[in-house]
């Protein structure tokens, strides 16, 4: 997200355009007000459309440098040298599944490629007492 106001600031412009469509009123005099009332010089000044964003800043999280499609059984292997996937053509077969629209062939973060680890040497369940799995891939970071 380059600009988050900017986008701020659109999406208000669309919800008026939409609140103008919507409800749209043939009386020229009234849309201009409506527009004056809603819009003054074009923003929305006032927070009339919507409250100010709430924004917070936190550092980028650490990229892997690795798209799901470079992973190889290298990257997840445990420290005894064994593997959930037992040879590459099953790593294969993962990634053409998680590609075929789960996620998309862009460089994952370091924890995105943390949990496939975590997935792959068996270590999907959190609980014993609740079948809770943890996320292969926690997409929005």
């Amino acid at each position: 997200m380059k600009d988050p106001i900017a986008i701020y600031e659109n999406l208000k412009e669309q919800y008026f355009k939409y609140i103008n469509t919507a409800f749209s009123i043939d009386d020229l005099d009234l849309k201009l007000k409506r527009k004056k009332e809603y819009l003054p010089e074009g923003k929305d000044k006032n927070n009339v459309l919507a409250q100010e964003p709430y924004l917070e800043l936190i550092k980028p999280y650490p990229s892997s440098g690795k798209k799901i499609s470079d992973l190889t059984l290298e990257d997840i292997r445990k420290e005894n040298g064994t593997n959930y996937f037992s040879n590459q053509e099953e790593l294969k077969l993962y990634q053409k599944f998680c590609l075929a629209g789960l996620v998309g062939d862009f460089p994952l973060y370091q924890h995105q490629i943390d949990m496939i680890k975590n997935y792959a040497l068996g270590m999907n369940c959190i609980r014993k007492d609740r079948i809770l799995f943890i996320a292969t891939l926690c997409l929005l970071g």
